[in-house]
């Protein structure tokens, strides 16, 4: 059945699509998505009559509806050139999530996977209103859409190690955005 949960997605697939990024110990969005290997990935489609999610793999970031609640899901899977605690934090128009949090000790040498599961509350005040989810309606005729929200809300990653500048590869990554709420 279509229509029932609003969901969209961004991957890297690999090995293969392997995709590098420096770190350093400020948290920056993780940009990997627009490299090669990366790309949106499964999501309901505009038939589904609820655009509430979508994948933006230009600009390494989901966009949201908002008032809304939303489940999200990271998991990242890769190497690295040094051994280093990793960092994962959302962000919503570019600020932190602050009780969306995750840290791990990546190793050299081995493949590593951090996960990053939380709901987020996406409010009103949350939306910048900048990013159109869909046109305004028709000012002529009937067009139905007029109470339709229209504006979006961009959910990142952060990324950042707790020293140094290690090198990530990442070779497989989901981000999952779906809405329960």
């Amino acid at each position: 059945m279509k229509g029932l949960i609003p969901f969209a997605s961004l991957t890297i697939s690999g090995p293969g699509a392997q995709t590098t990024g420096a770190l350093s110990t400020s948290a920056a969005q993780f940009a990997l998505f627009s490299a090669t290997g990366g790309s949106a990935g499964p999501a309901s489609t505009s038939d589904d009559g609820d655009p509430a999610v979508k994948a933006d793999a230009a600009n390494n970031r989901m966009l949201v509806e908002a008032p809304g609640v939303y489940r999200v899901s990271v998991v990242l899977s890769g190497t690295i050139d040094a051994a280093q605690d990793i960092v994962l934090t959302l962000a919503k128009n570019g600020v932190a999530i602050s009780d969306s949090v995750t840290r791990q000790h990546w190793t050299n040498a081995v493949k590593n996977t951090q996960d990053l599961e939380c709901v987020i509350n996406i409010t009103a005040a949350d939306n910048p209103g900048t990013i159109a989810t869909k046109s305004d309606p028709s000012t002529s005729g009937f067009a139905g859409s007029g109470g339709f929200p229209k504006m979006m809300v961009p959910i990142t990653i952060l990324i950042n190690s707790l020293a140094g500048t290690p090198t990530v590869t990442a070779e497989y990554c989901q981000f999952i955005i779906e809405r329960i709420g």
